[in-house]
Order: structure tokens, then C-alpha cells, then sequence
């Protein structure tokens, strides 16, 4: 991105001198002017400041500067004159999130479109937002504010949320990597479990300042003996280096018989401490009680286990994991989105996600790059996502098992019933109005079970009366009426 040929901009006096956080940010969100009040409060200097570009992004980035002014950026949509006030935070040199209530006035310098920021204070305390209430938060400063309270295990999309499920896997996660024990995270494809592995083994190395190694094995494609030679050099090199590198067994319930005997020979080595994380769609546990796992491997990688849950399932936490997947988008855009409008969540919340966060995570870089304002809106969600909510929407239609034969013969019975009744019962003249001899409408009245004692004058509505034209009875027919042919009579 080109750098703006003025970079510094010198407001009033007045500005300088103020107690207030003051600062100006151009729409391609480069910080233009800070007055001395926020070069200390975010404790960077006027030269270190101006001229950084800001991400509207509250999780924390790789950039130490860029890290420092995230915080401060306005909402993209400011610039489209929407949003007159939001919080902003610094982070203190632990990390926590120190917050103020801005207010952003849009300006004019020459042709360049600004935002003026002014957060009078005062600073937040305790991680919360002064005056604020976080259930009625916009969307990035509930993350924000989630955020702050595990800062450390947000970087994973699958902790992040604000239902029970997500509460429970954030302090499952955070016990995991206190305990230090062997842990097993099982779930539905797609729901972040490498994610939940590799957050545990590095908040663990972070917390022992250890340079320890994570070491993968993809269990789906490795046999005895692949899991034989890849566990040799692994174990080799923890004895040169002497360090205690942690085993990532990715699938580990796809292991054939002869792989886990490996696996179990290389864990009973004597005086050898092994370390290992695991992942796998079903509970092995579970699978060694149904007799298709080893119990001893099962036990051994399971002290500790984190279940995932299907996106599907905690749709509550929809908004919050879009959040955090655009801000992940704006880290590396020059183009900044704000958030996804309310249609388009619903229409998100619609779907089924049947390869969970993995897929979302596609439909939402795929969003972000189509979209041409602040803010993703169901117009920017990719075609194959809108033909599948089509085909959600008409649904299966249930199909409707007909008996053939015996709907025929229903047919067949109520169309001799109405020939009979035209012909007064007369046989020979009903075999004639049905097109066939006597002796074939004998044999259908006997198959059917048309006897003298089931009446024929029944109307049913299952045929169009118009099948046969009735003529109107000029007598009407008894026991002492003998009309001709009384031998073609049962």
C-alpha cells in the first residue's frame, strides 16, 4: 500500500494539550496524528506511531507493533458515516486489554476522508468495559471481551463462543495444559481437534520455557511398520538432543492392530516417560470396550479427554466464530470487513456445515474476498453456498408407495359396481359396457369377491363418476320385477 504523501497531520493546540486520547486514522487505517496523551498510553512514540496501519482485528497478532494499535482502529464501516462511537483498548505488557469509550467524528482534510477518535477515559478496570454491558455488545467487542478473559486459547476458532460447550472445552483446555497429562481430543471431522492439540502442547512449552518439539503421525496412513521406523528416528533424536518432545498422534483411532502393538511396544520401553496428544472421531475408549481397540493403548493415551461437538450443535456461538475468522482475514488484507450483517448470519445459521469450522472457515474467506463494503452481507457468500441452502429449503420430498395391484382392482371393482348398477344386473349387458366377454367378468366378479351378498350399488369416490353415463330409472326394481334375460341373473 502506498504511504500518503503527508503523513502527519497537526490538529489544534488544544489537542496536544488534552488528557484525552486523541488520533486520527485515514480510511486505508494508517494512523495519521496521535496526540502525545495516546503515544503514552500505548506507550509507542510519535515516530513509532504514526504511519503504522491498524487491523480490526482483537485477537493478538504476530506484529508487535501492529499488536500495540489494533486496538485503536475504528470500525470499517465508520467511513461510510455508520458507527458515531465504539470502545478502543491498548494492551498492557502482559497482554490485558485496557478499554475506553471513544467517540469517532468523520472529517474532511482536503480530499481524504479521516476519522477522528477521542477517548476521554476513563481506562477500564479488571478486563471490563467501562459502562458496558458485554451481552449487548457489537460482535468485536464481545470477542474482544472473551478474548481477554484466555487470551492465551483463542487463537483456536474451536474455544471460541459463549455457549456451554465452548465454556466447558476453554476450561478442559486450559486444565490440559496445567496437568501436563496425556490427552485425548475426539469429535466430528472438521471441528478443530489438531487445533485443541497444538494450542495444549504450545501453552504447555510457554509455560515451562521449554524448546521442546511437536512431533506428528498421521495414523490414517501409517502401518506397524511406518509407526516402527517414524518412532526410532523420533526417539533417537529426543536421546541426542535430550529434550522431551511431545507425540501428536493425528487419527489415532484409524490405527490397524499391528500399529498400535508398536505403538504400545515403544510406550512400555522402561525408564522412558512418554508424551503424547491425540486425536480421533470416536472415544477410544469406547471403541476398546466394543473390542475394536487396544484397551492398554486406549487407557494410556486417555487420562485426560476433550470432547468437540459439531458446528451444528452450538449455533449460538455462529456470530462470534465468523468474527474471529474475518478478523483473521483482515490481518493479512489490506481490505478491512467489519463484521457480517444479520441477514446474512441467518442465512449461515441455516446450513448444516456437515464438515463443521473447516467449511465455514472456507465460506468465509471466500465472503470476505468477494465482498465490496465494510461488512459481508448474503450477496458476498459464495454460489454453492446458496444452491445448497436451495436444496436445504425444498427439502426431501417423501415418496408415496402405491400398491399397483391393489389400487387396479379398486379401480376394476368400482367400474364393474357402476356397469352392473347401469345394467341393472344384468351380466351379458355389463360384460358389453366393459368391453369384455361374460365369462371374463364371471372370473373378475369371483377374483374380486363381488358375490350376490356384496352389493354392486355402492357409490365409492375413488372414481370419477363420470366413467359411465347413468340413465335415470323409469322403474325402480323388487323382488317381484323379473326384467328379460332373468337367466344371465346370479
Amino acid at each position: 500500500m502506498a504511504k500518503n504523501r503527508n503523513l502527519k497531520i497537526r490538529p489544534a493546540k488544544s489537542f496536544e494539550q488534552s488528557d484525552a486520547v486523541i488520533l486520527l486514522v485515514d480510511s486505508n487505517f494508517v494512523i495519521r496524528y496521535a496526540n502525545p496523551h495516546c503515544c503514552q498510553w500505548v506507550e509507542l512514540g510519535e515516530e513509532e506511531l504514526l504511519g503504522l496501519t491498524c487491523v480490526y482485528s482483537s485477537a493478538e497478532l504476530d506484529n508487535p507493533l501492529k499488536n500495540r494499535v489494533a486496538g485503536l482502529c475504528p470500525p470499517p464501516e465508520f467511513f461510510d458515516g455508520a458507527i458515531r462511537q465504539q470502545f478502543i483498548f491498548r494492551r498492557d505488557n502482559d497482554g490485558k486489554k485496557i478499554w475506553r469509550l471513544a467517540s469517532i467524528t468523520p472529517l474532511s482534510i482536503g480530499d481524504e476522508k479521516v476519522a477522528l477518535i477521542v477517548a476521554p477515559g476513563p481506562d477500564s478496570k479488571n478486563g471490563t468495559l467501562p459502562g458496558g454491558d458485554p451481552d449487548a455488545l457489537g460482535t468485536r467487542d464481545a470477542l474482544a471481551m472473551l478474548r481477554s478473559r484466555a487470551q492465551k486459547i483463542y487463537s483456536t476458532d474451536s474455544l471460541t463462543g459463549k455457549s456451554s460447550f465452548a465454556a466447558k472445552t476453554r476450561r478442559q483446555v486450559l486444565a490440559a495444559i496445567d496437568n501436563g497429562a496425556q490427552t485425548l481430543i475426539h469429535g466430528p471431522q472438521g471441528t478443530g481437534r489438531e487445533f485443541i492439540a497444538r494450542t495444549i502442547f504450545l501453552e504447555r512449552a510457554k509455560k515451562k520455557k521449554s524448546d521442546d518439539n511437536l512431533f506428528p503421525v498421521h495414523c490414517s496412513i501409517a502401518d506397524g511398520q511406518q509407526i516402527q521406523q517414524s518412532l526410532k528416528s523420533w526417539f533417537e533424536n529426543q536421546r541426542q538432543q535430550q529434550n522431551n518432545d511431545c507425540l501428536l498422534l493425528l487419527d489415532a483411532d484409524q490405527l490397524d492392530e499391528s500399529a498400535q502393538n508398536e505403538l504400545l511396544g515403544f510406550f512400555n520401553i522402561p525408564g522412558i516417560q512418554f508424551r503424547t496428544l491425540a486425536t480421533s472421531t470416536r472415544s477410544l475408549i469406547e471403541m476398546a470396550s466394543a473390542g475394536d481397540y487396544s484397551i492398554d493403548l486406549a487407557n494410556f493415551l486417555t487420562t485426560q479427554t476433550i470432547e468437540t461437538t459439531a458446528l451444528k450443535e452450538r449455533l449460538i456461538d455462529l456470530p462470534l466464530l465468523v468474527q474471529a475468522m474475518l478478523e483473521h482475514e483482515n490481518e493479512s488484507s489490506e481490505k478491512q470487513i467489519s463484521t457480517a450483517s444479520p441477514a446474512a448470519l441467518e442465512l449461515l445459521a441455516e446450513y448444516n456445515w456437515p464438515r463443521n469450522l473447516d467449511q465455514l472457515r472456507e465460506t468465509i474467506k471466500a465472503a470476505f474476498e468477494a465482498a465490496t463494503t465494510s461488512t459481508i452481507t448474503p450477496d458476498d457468500l459464495p454460489e454453492r453456498f446458496h444452491h445448497a441452502i436451495k436444496s436445504i429449503r425444498v427439502g426431501k420430498h417423501e415418496v408415496t408407495k402405491i400398491k399397483l395391484d391393489d389400487f387396479l382392482a379398486e379401480v376394476e371393482s368400482e367400474l364393474i359396481k357402476r356397469a352392473m348398477r347401469q345394467t341393472k344386473n344384468t351380466k351379458s349387458k355389463a360384460a358389453t359396457l366393459l368391453g369384455i366377454s361374460r365369462p371374463r367378468l364371471l372370473r373378475r366378479l369371483e377374483a374380486l369377491g363381488m358375490s350376490e351378498e356384496a352389493p354392486v350399488f355402492e357409490e365409492l369416490a375413488t372414481v370419477d363418476s363420470s366413467a359411465f353415463e347413468e340413465e335415470p330409472d323409469q322403474t325402480e326394481p323388487d323382488g317381484n320385477d323379473s326384467p328379460d334375460n332373468s337367466d344371465d341373473r346370479e
